[in-house]
């Protein structure tokens, strides 16, 4: 019984990974290295599926997001991964305790059938593009893990996160994020 208790808290709290077919049909093993600045992708306009939109401007290391709030939580999943699916009731209780503060922005790498209370991107390819850039700054030529969650304070990095996380660590850092 304990072991079972434990294979499913290992599940639960571990990362998937997307992997996507392009990856999965090279046969190389190069490391991949970001576009030049010139040529790579600097602003994202993601749409929901009611048609608001959003404006995201990826600059050096900072990233804007054209929403009036000091805190933004940014989370790439998708529909099969199950930590991807622990964590959205997670950050639907965070979007209800931080809303004036924290804009969530829901990210699917893949096309999604999820609905939920914070603001979820319907485009797939602005999304991965967006997971890539972010993604090759952390850990360059690896397959990004999911869910991915990326905290900012007022466009700027405050902090990342690999696989599920509990509601009380999101809390605390958010509260930290805060000032309180």
């Amino acid at each position: 019984m304990r072991f079972l208790l434990l294979l499913c808290a290992v599940l639960l709290f571990s990362a998937c990974e997307k992997e996507t077919a392009q990856e999965k049909s090279s046969a190389t093993t190069e490391i991949s290295t970001p576009k030049s600045p010139k040529s790579a992708q600097t602003k994202f306009i993601l749409e929901d599926m009611n048609g608001t939109a959003i404006e995201l401007e990826l600059k050096d290391e900072t990233l804007k997001a054209s929403v009036d709030k000091p805190l933004t939580l940014l989370f790439f999943y998708t529909d099969w991964c199950p930590s991807c699916q622990a964590q959205t009731p997670e950050l639907e209780r965070l979007y209800q305790r931080f809303g004036e503060d924290l804009f969530i922005i829901g990210l699917p790498l893949e096309p999604s059938k999820k609905r939920t209370t914070f603001f979820s991107s319907a485009s797939i390819d602005q999304n991965n593009e967006l997971a890539k850039r972010i993604y090759t700054k952390v850990r360059a030529g690896a397959n990004m893990p999911i869910p991915l969650l990326l905290l900012l304070k007022d466009g700027k990095y405050f902090s990342h996160y690999v696989g599920a996380v509990p509601y009380e660590i999101l809390e605390s850092d958010i509260k930290r994020a805060k000032g309180e």
